[in-house]
């Protein structure tokens, strides 16, 4: 835990509805003090659940270049979801 990390349920229902609103995750310094991360989910026909993440340390992961990476892990997900079909 760090001062970071969801404590409440509440916290984590609205933690959720934005992932699903916006279709990727970001976890800043919520797990891991000094530690970014953003993941993705790999779209699977075969109902596989499967997510890509990239983490970084925080000041190399700047919520300017969330989008960014979003877009790469995108790309990569969908790679992915190929050699898994």
């Amino acid at each position: 835990m760090t001062p970071q990390s969801i404590r409440t349920k509440t916290e984590l229902l609205a933690q959720l509805d934005l992932v699903a609103k916006q279709g990727y995750a970001t976890n800043r310094e919520e797990s891991e003090e000094g530690v970014a991360s953003v993941a993705v989910a790999v779209p699977s026909a075969s109902g596989l659940r499967l997510a890509i993440n990239a983490s970084a340390p925080v000041f190399r992961l700047p919520p300017r270049k969330v989008k960014t990476l979003v877009a790469l892990l995108d790309e990569a997900a969908v790679r992915l979801a190929d050699l898994t079909s």
